[in-house]
């Protein structure tokens, strides 16, 4: 292994996921004045904190540049990680909990978030959650926006819509979200054309977003605005943040930011535990469960709240600053089963295969290893970091039997 050298490439996985939505409005170049996309953007006065946002990563185009101008600096230097770069900036994760949102407008300012719905399936080890937030823009003008997103770890999201709600008041200005009743919400699916159809009635106009790879997306964007259309992008900003832009944002409305995404639940023992982390300071919220219940596996739901259909159905209110926790009991060996139209019946479980202790041997057979890591953003950052170690130790402690290896990245 004397002599070996390999480097990483990790900008490759910044933009993996993207979601695209068409039709949001007129682009800037479609004829609007400069006053008009001034006021599009124009902060409206509330007291929004940066800090714990400002921690994620660059934008991927400024990732791209770093990375190159870096890799420039070490081949001038003749060593990786030289050069004239200065000192290194590293990744900080944000310390905002998971499901904490804004919608800025420009830089400083943010609208007040009203309430919000999180909708959750769990079925077995993994997760479906749907949340709806609730934006209201009290002034007189037509804002663009920035919906920034702390998902959990590990989570991938599967869906985005908005769209101003279609709700009035008396009084002409209906400020205050309604939330669907229990036995309503039993009924609405997770599908895409379910999500949008049980809210028809209740938002105009809504936008929604499909899930594309990096390169499709870049043309969708680059094909919707030749065709004066404002798009908008979903990306990840780094340190589990997602962003979207979100126009129009109609004056005196309430708006409607729907977002879908999956997550694995952790194991505990022999369980499997759900956090959904609730913000603080919201006027209103409302949390509804469905959880698969298999024989032998008990269901306890924090903070307490009586189960409906065989303890099944859940419902909570007025959770904000709190987190809500599902625990299975003895659940952590469950498989789950579905079938797909295309492909046929499909199954998924998480084995961990008690290896006994043995004493250190060398490796028999080839002396050629192929290494499989997956780059995909739910093993981001932390996963990847730890097939990254788990690759080195393997040559490391190898040297004396591996004599050439390739490495495959999938996502």
């Amino acid at each position: 292994m004397q002599g070996l050298r390999f480097t990483f490439h990790l900008v490759a996985w910044l933009l993996a996921l993207s979601l695209v939505t068409a039709g949001c409005g007129a682009s800037k170049d479609s004829g609007a004045s400069a006053e008009q996309s001034a006021e599009r953007s124009r902060p409206r006065g509330s007291d929004a904190k940066k800090d714990d946002w400002d921690e994620a990563a660059p934008s991927t185009a400024a990732a791209d540049k770093a990375v190159d101008a870096a890799e420039e600096d070490a081949a001038a230097d003749g060593k990786p990680g030289g050069g004239k770069g200065g000192e290194a900036k590293t990744w900080k994760r944000s310390t905002n909990l998971a499901n904490t949102s804004r919608l800025m407008i420009g830089d400083e300012e943010s609208l007040p978030l009203e309430g919000m719905h999180v909708r959750t399936k769990v079925d077995g080890f993994r997760a479906r959650v749907l949340i709806d937030f609730y934006f209201f823009n009290p002034d007189e003008r037509t804002y663009e926006g920035t919906f920034n997103l702390r998902l959990p770890n590990g989570a991938s999201p599967w869906f985005l819509a908005f769209g101003q709600s279609a709700w009035t008041a008396e009084s002409g200005v209906e400020t205050k979200p309604r939330y669907d009743d229990e036995e309503a919400v039993r009924t609405q699916g997770f599908e895409p054309e379910g999500i949008m159809r049980a809210r028809e009635t209740s938002w105009i106009d809504p936008k929604r977003a499909r899930m594309v790879p990096k390169e499709k997306a870049a043309f969708a964007y680059g094909q919707t605005v030749r065709r004066r259309v404002d798009p908008a992008l979903m990306e990840w900003a780094g340190s589990g943040v997602f962003n979207a832009r979100i126009f129009p944002i109609g004056p005196r409305k309430l708006h409607r930011v729907v977002v879908g995404y999956d997550v694995d639940l952790t194991a505990v023992g022999e369980d499997l535990e759900l956090q959904l982390p609730i913000p603080e300071g919201l006027p209103s919220s409302t949390v509804d469960l469905d959880i698969a219940t298999p024989k032998g596996v008990t269901v306890a739901v924090t903070p307490t709240s009586e189960g409906h259909g065989k303890g099944r159905y859940f419902r909570l209110s007025d959770v904000s600053g709190q987190t809500v926790t599902v625990r299975l009991a003895k659940a952590k060996g469950i498989a789950l089963a579905g079938r797909d139209p295309d492909v046929g019946p499909l199954f998924a479980a998480r084995v961990e295969p008690a290896l006994p202790p043995a004493a250190k041997a060398k490796a028999r057979g080839s002396q050629r290893a192929v290494f499989m890591v997956d780059t995909s953003l739910s093993s981001n950052p932390d996963r990847f970091h730890v097939w990254l170690t788990l690759l080195r130790s393997v040559l490391d402690e190898n040297r004396d039997s591996i004599e050439s290896f390739g490495v495959v990245f999938f996502n």
